[in-house]
C-alpha cells in the first residue's frame, strides 16, 4: 500500500485480525469489525491488488489502492458526475505527479470542486470499491489498529453500511402457495348433495346422481372334503 496515498505513513499498525473470506460474506465481517476498533484500517488482499479503508470511531473515513486497474478513481468520478470537465483533469493529474499530493486537495485549492463536492465523490468511490471487492471469489483480510485515526475525507457508517449491503441482496422466490386438500371417501362423496347453479335454466341443472344399486354377495360354493391319507403302521412300535 503506498504511503502517498494512505496518508498514514507515520502511523504505527498493529494487526487485530486476519483470515480468508469470499466476497459475498463482507457485510458479515464489516458486523464483525464494527465493535472491535476504533481507529484504523480494513485491508482486502488479492494477488492481483488490494483495497484498504481507513476506519475512525465506527466509521469509514477513507479508502485507497495500489491496484491501477480498479476504474473508481476520484477524477474520473469527478469528470462522470459534471464536476470538472477532462482537461481539467489532465493538468491536475501533471500537478499531482510533481507535488505528490492529494488530487481532490489540489482541486479544491484551485476552485475547480467545492469541499462538499470532492467529498460526496469520495463517498461513491468507497461504495463503488466496497462493491467491487464484494464481487471477489476469496480474499484475505486484516483489521489493524493505530494511535492516531486515519485523516478523516468522508465518514460512512460502517454499520449502516453493512444493513444496506444485506438489503441489496437478491432475495429468493417464495415457495409456491400450498394447496388444501380435504379428503373425502368416495361413499361420503355419493351422500353429498349437488347444490343447483341458480344462473342455469332449470333444465341444464345438475340433479343429484341415484345411488348405485347394492351388490349382492353371491353364496360361496362348499369346499369338497378329501379324504385324509392312510396313517402308516410302525410294527416293531405296538406292545405284545
Amino acid at each position: 500500500m503506498r504511503s502517498e496515498d494512505s496518508n498514514d505513513a507515520g502511523n504505527r499498525w498493529t494487526q487485530l485480525l486476519q483470515g480468508h473470506a469470499c466476497g459475498r460474506f463482507l457485510p458479515e465481517l464489516l458486523r464483525m469489525i464494527d465493535p472491535l476498533v476504533g481507529a484504523g484500517r480494513l485491508v482486502l488482499v488479492r494477488p492481483d491488488g488490494s483495497l484498504a479503508f481507513g476506519i475512525a470511531r465506527g466509521a469509514f473515513v477513507s479508502s485507497w489502492t495500489d491496484d491501477p486497474r480498479i476504474p473508481e478513481q476520484l477524477g474520473e468520478l469527478l469528470v462522470a458526475t459534471g464536476a470538472i470537465g477532462r482537461v481539467e483533469l489532465r493538468r491536475m493529474l501533471q500537478r499531482q505527479r510533481r507535488d505528490r499530493r492529494r488530487l481532490g486537495i489540489l482541486l479544491a485549492e484551485a476552485g475547480s470542486v467545492t469541499p462538499v463536492q470532492v467529498r460526496d465523490a469520495l463517498t461513491l468511490q468507497l461504495r463503488a470499491r466496497v462493491d467491487r471487492a464484494r464481487g471477489w471469489d476469496s480474499l484475505e483480510y486484516r483489521l489493524e489498529t493505530c494511535d492516531d485515526a486515519p485523516a478523516a475525507l468522508l465518514h460512512v457508517s460502517i454499520a449502516a453500511l453493512a444493513a444496506e449491503l444485506v438489503a441489496a441482496e437478491p432475495k429468493p422466490p417464495p415457495p409456491p402457495p400450498l394447496l388444501e386438500h380435504h379428503l373425502v371417501t368416495p361413499r361420503l362423496q355419493d351422500r353429498l348433495p349437488m347444490p343447483p347453479i341458480p344462473d342455469l335454466p332449470p333444465a341444464l341443472r345438475m340433479e343429484e346422481a341415484p345411488p348405485p344399486p347394492p351388490v349382492e354377495d353371491a353364496p360361496t360354493p362348499p369346499r369338497p372334503k378329501r379324504p385324509l391319507p392312510p396313517v402308516p403302521i410302525d410294527l416293531f412300535s405296538w406292545k405284545q
